[in-house]
């Protein structure tokens, strides 16, 4: 139930509000996606020339494609939001729109051994930014009781255990990748966040709570 506050909501607006951002952000890249000057060679040159611009929207549609589909899920699990939770998810989403900026340059300087490290280490810590702000919202709004209060306590602990695992990985190899070997760290980052292609744990209830597939909720007042 809401609190009558004022600053607690139902999360219909909010969801809404993030898979038109993220709608809008997954699509921009492939605007930068121009075919050379058609002087340069024949049409099958311009288009292998065009690899490095296809690879960085590639990853830029994988990234936030990824946070989507977690996104999606994960607003389901929320009963209802409030003024920071919001502010965070709107940070959120922030970090995830910009991730595409820092792949194409990433990707370019990869031959360039005076660039292939600083495109690296920027691309890193870029990719560890999601992460790293849906953790804070996530135990923001469990703590904050904004979860559905069904949910198992044992469901939400496993969450919790593979966010910040997943954030840690992330850190890490920004980390690694800031003072060590880019290579390895960006390889870390890229495979903490490949993780969430993998299906998310499905939803455990509370004995004689879980919700009925077949019964709509009615919808609390804003």
């Amino acid at each position: 139930m809401l609190d009558g506050s004022g600053s607690e909501r139902k999360t219909d607006r909010a969801e809404a509000f993030s898979d038109a951002v993220l709608a809008i952000a997954i699509t921009l890249p492939v605007l930068d996606l121009h075919l050379p000057e058609p002087s340069r060679g024949t049409l099958k040159d311009q288009f292998l020339e065009l690899g490095p611009q296809f690879l960085a929207y590639a990853m830029s549609f994988v990234v936030i494609g990824v946070y989507w589909a977690y996104s999606h899920f994960s607003g389901k699990l929320w009963r209802k939001t409030d003024h920071f939770f919001n502010l965070l998810t709107l940070l959120f989403l922030g970090t995830v729109s910009i991730t595409p900026f820092p792949a194409r340059p990433f990707i370019d300087h990869l031959g360039d051994p005076a660039n292939a490290a600083t495109g690296a280490i920027v691309y890193a810590w870029v990719l560890t930014f999601p992460a790293l702000v849906w953790l804070v919202r996530w135990f923001y709004g469990s703590t904050r009781g904004l979860l559905d209060p069904r949910l198992d306590h044992g469901f939400v602990r496993r969450t919790s255990i593979k966010y910040g695992l997943t954030t840690l990985c992330c850190l890490t190899g920004a980390i690694v990748a800031t003072v060590a070997e880019w290579r390895v760290g960006i390889a870390l980052v890229a495979a903490a966040t490949l993780v969430y292609l993998l299906p998310p744990m499905a939803p455990t209830y509370k004995p004689g709570e879980e919700p009925g597939s077949d019964i709509e909720e009615a919808d609390e007042p804003n």
